[in-house]
Protein backbone atom coordinates (compact mmCIF):
# COMPACT_ATOMS: atom_id res chain seq x y z
CA UNK A 1 0.00 0.00 0.00
CA UNK A 2 3.00 2.14 0.85
CA UNK A 3 4.60 1.86 -2.55
CA UNK A 4 1.68 1.92 -4.12
CA UNK A 5 1.21 6.11 -2.51
CA UNK A 6 5.02 6.54 -3.27
CA UNK A 7 4.28 5.31 -7.38
CA UNK A 8 0.95 7.49 -7.68
CA UNK A 9 2.74 10.82 -5.99
CA UNK A 10 6.13 10.44 -7.96
CA UNK A 11 3.79 10.03 -10.97
CA UNK A 12 1.73 12.75 -10.28
CA UNK A 13 4.95 14.88 -9.57
CA UNK A 14 6.82 13.55 -13.11
CA UNK A 15 3.51 15.08 -14.76
CA UNK A 16 3.74 18.09 -13.36
CA UNK A 17 6.91 18.82 -14.51
CA UNK A 18 6.35 17.39 -17.61
CA UNK A 19 3.33 19.70 -18.22
CA UNK A 20 5.65 22.35 -18.07
CA UNK A 21 8.10 21.58 -20.78
CA UNK A 22 5.24 20.58 -23.31
CA UNK A 23 3.00 23.87 -22.53
CA UNK A 24 6.99 25.78 -23.47
CA UNK A 25 6.55 23.52 -26.57
CA UNK A 26 3.00 23.52 -27.55
CA UNK A 27 3.49 27.77 -27.11
CA UNK A 28 6.37 27.88 -29.62
CA UNK A 29 4.72 25.66 -31.90
CA UNK A 30 1.55 28.04 -31.67
CA UNK A 31 3.83 30.96 -32.22
CA UNK A 32 5.29 29.23 -35.17
CA UNK A 33 2.32 28.11 -36.72
CA UNK A 34 0.11 31.88 -36.48
CA UNK A 35 0.74 34.62 -38.74
CA UNK A 36 0.18 38.31 -38.55
CA UNK A 37 -1.91 39.59 -35.33
CA UNK A 38 -1.89 36.54 -33.85
CA UNK A 39 2.00 35.62 -34.42
CA UNK A 40 2.40 39.18 -32.31
CA UNK A 41 0.08 38.43 -28.95
CA UNK A 42 1.34 34.76 -28.93
CA UNK A 43 5.06 36.23 -28.64
CA UNK A 44 4.44 38.39 -26.28
CA UNK A 45 2.70 36.24 -24.04
CA UNK A 46 4.93 33.70 -24.26
CA UNK A 47 7.83 35.97 -23.51
CA UNK A 48 5.85 37.99 -20.37
CA UNK A 49 5.46 33.68 -19.32
CA UNK A 50 8.57 32.87 -19.92
CA UNK A 51 9.69 36.28 -17.36
CA UNK A 52 7.22 35.11 -15.03
CA UNK A 53 9.28 31.04 -15.42
CA UNK A 54 13.00 32.96 -15.34
CA UNK A 55 11.89 34.84 -11.76
CA UNK A 56 10.91 31.45 -10.58
CA UNK A 57 13.57 29.56 -11.38
CA UNK A 58 15.74 31.69 -10.18
CA UNK A 59 14.29 31.43 -6.58
CA UNK A 60 13.98 27.97 -6.48
CA UNK A 61 18.28 27.91 -7.45
CA UNK A 62 17.66 26.82 -10.94
CA UNK A 63 19.99 29.17 -12.66
CA UNK A 64 20.26 26.68 -16.02
CA UNK A 65 16.54 26.70 -16.53
CA UNK A 66 16.39 30.88 -15.79
CA UNK A 67 19.72 31.46 -18.06
CA UNK A 68 17.47 29.64 -20.99
CA UNK A 69 13.80 31.04 -19.91
CA UNK A 70 16.21 34.40 -20.45
CA UNK A 71 16.49 33.54 -23.95
CA UNK A 72 13.51 33.11 -24.42
CA UNK A 73 12.33 36.70 -23.41
CA UNK A 74 14.91 37.87 -25.60
CA UNK A 75 14.23 36.16 -28.63
CA UNK A 76 10.11 35.77 -28.27
CA UNK A 77 10.03 39.61 -27.74
CA UNK A 78 12.17 40.76 -30.93
CA UNK A 79 10.07 38.28 -32.72
CA UNK A 80 7.13 41.02 -31.27
CA UNK A 81 8.50 44.03 -32.50
CA UNK A 82 9.96 42.54 -35.87
CA UNK A 83 6.44 41.21 -36.52
CA UNK A 84 4.50 44.04 -35.60
CA UNK A 85 6.71 46.77 -37.49
CA UNK A 86 6.67 44.58 -40.33
CA UNK A 87 2.81 44.41 -40.39
CA UNK A 88 2.48 47.81 -39.01
CA UNK A 89 -0.11 46.85 -36.47
CA UNK A 90 -0.16 46.72 -32.67
CA UNK A 91 3.09 48.60 -32.06
CA UNK A 92 1.23 50.06 -29.14
CA UNK A 93 0.91 47.22 -27.54
CA UNK A 94 3.79 45.54 -28.53
CA UNK A 95 5.90 48.72 -26.74
CA UNK A 96 3.71 48.58 -23.79
CA UNK A 97 4.50 44.57 -23.52
CA UNK A 98 8.20 45.24 -23.95
CA UNK A 99 8.55 47.92 -21.40
CA UNK A 100 7.19 45.92 -18.84
CA UNK A 101 8.90 43.11 -19.76
CA UNK A 102 11.80 44.99 -19.51
CA UNK A 103 10.55 46.53 -15.99
CA UNK A 104 10.11 42.96 -14.49
CA UNK A 105 13.37 42.11 -15.81
CA UNK A 106 15.49 45.32 -13.81
CA UNK A 107 13.29 44.13 -10.92
CA UNK A 108 15.14 40.59 -11.48
CA UNK A 109 17.98 41.42 -11.93
CA UNK A 110 17.93 43.07 -8.87
CA UNK A 111 16.92 40.26 -6.67
CA UNK A 112 19.05 37.89 -8.03
CA UNK A 113 22.61 36.96 -6.64
CA UNK A 114 25.49 38.91 -7.64
CA UNK A 115 27.18 36.05 -10.00
CA UNK A 116 23.95 36.05 -11.95
CA UNK A 117 23.53 39.97 -12.21
CA UNK A 118 25.36 40.24 -15.85
CA UNK A 119 23.08 37.36 -17.40
CA UNK A 120 19.89 39.00 -16.47
CA UNK A 121 21.58 42.43 -17.45
CA UNK A 122 22.50 41.17 -21.27
CA UNK A 123 18.66 39.70 -21.81
CA UNK A 124 17.60 43.56 -20.37
CA UNK A 125 19.66 45.42 -22.34
CA UNK A 126 18.35 43.27 -25.73
CA UNK A 127 14.70 43.99 -24.56
CA UNK A 128 15.60 47.41 -24.09
CA UNK A 129 17.30 48.03 -27.42
CA UNK A 130 14.20 46.15 -28.77
CA UNK A 131 12.09 48.40 -26.98
CA UNK A 132 14.08 51.21 -28.14
CA UNK A 133 13.92 50.01 -31.81
CA UNK A 134 10.04 50.04 -31.60
CA UNK A 135 9.74 53.60 -29.91
CA UNK A 136 12.42 54.63 -33.29
CA UNK A 137 9.63 53.02 -35.98
CA UNK A 138 6.70 54.60 -34.53
CA UNK A 139 7.72 57.93 -34.35
CA UNK A 140 9.84 58.41 -37.16
CA UNK A 141 9.72 61.02 -38.95
CA UNK A 142 8.00 60.85 -42.50
CA UNK A 143 9.31 63.05 -45.16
Amino acid sequence: MRLRRIFVFAAALFALCSASAFAQIDWKARIASSNGVDKIKNSLYYAELQTKAADQAYRNGKDADALADLQDVRTYAQLAADTSMDLRKREKDTEIAIRKIAKRLLDMKQSVDFDEQPAVQKVLDAVQSTHDQLLDFMFKKKH
